[in-house]
């Protein structure tokens, strides 16, 4: 990665603006159980420290701790989860923290990576909250046929005519029956096939949540659907932002 990308990706990331980066830090900090995640809290509360200080010393001591803190947990297994959080996620924020650390040190590129390696893991964090200005301006151009992809499955959907499967599902809620969506059944059962156990269980609860109205009618077929296509292409993008974080890091 040359130094111009690199420069470019922490202007996105506004890690060069000290008020943007302290209100972001406080807010980290906010969200952040301290009880369970102590290592993680530290370490942002480390990093607002050496931001805030005049001191020399003090600054590097805690950046110091703050990064032993953060790379220590970004060896954390990706498939098991601490306390409520996904491992995952917090890789992602140890390594948008670790991007903060090189920044203050004024090493661009090792932060400019820092700040990509957060995309890897969990990205849809990381391009919704942690980094989201990166997204808007380095990946969402190279994400536009995909929305438009998007758009035109919701608008096929809004356009379906949904008359056999309204009578066939009020039919079955009339006889005290619990009509299952088609649609969430197969995604439930294709998901679980592919090993996406969470994301499964998603489906098959969608795909049984109509017995709870007394009836179905094109509106909530409609909110399902869309909300599945919606999921579909969050993926999509998501993968989309890995490969092209992936190229950036591998380039020499």
């Amino acid at each position: 990665m040359d130094i111009s990308t690199a420069n470019y990706i922490l202007q996105c990331c506004k890690f060069l603006n000290k008020n943007f980066i302290n209100s972001k830090l406080t807010l980290i900090c906010e969200k952040i159980d301290q009880l369970v995640l102590a290592d993680v809290y530290s370490a942002f509360s480390a990093i607002q420290d050496a931001l805030t200080t005049d001191n020399e010393k003090t600054r590097n001591i805690r950046l110091i701790f703050a990064e032993e803190k953060l790379l220590k947990t970004t060896g954390l297994d990706i498939n098991l989860v601490t306390g409520d959080y996904k491992n995952i996620f917090l890789i992602s924020l140890s390594h948008y923290g670790l991007a903060f650390i090189c920044s203050l040190r004024r090493d661009t590129i090792t932060s400019a990576r820092h700040a990509l390696r957060a995309f890897l893991y969990d990205t849809r964090t990381t391009r919704n909250e942690l980094t989201p200005e990166l997204y808007l301006k380095l990946f969402k151009n190279q994400c536009d046929y995909i929305l438009m992809e998007k758009a035109n499955e919701i608008k096929n959907i809004k356009d379906k005519d949904y008359t056999w499967e309204l009578i066939s599902n009020n039919v079955l809620l009339s006889l005290g029956k619990k009509p299952v969506s088609l649609v969430h059944g197969l995604n439930s059962l294709s998901r679980f096939l592919s090993g996406d156990k969470e994301g499964s269980q998603k489906s098959l609860q969608k795909a049984l949540i109509v017995r709870y109205h007394k009836s179905v009618n094109k509106e909530l077929l409609q909110a399902y659907e869309i909300e599945d296509i919606n999921e579909k292409f969050e993926r999509i993008i998501d993968e989309k932002c890995k490969n092209l974080c992936l190229c950036m890091l591998n380039e020499t």
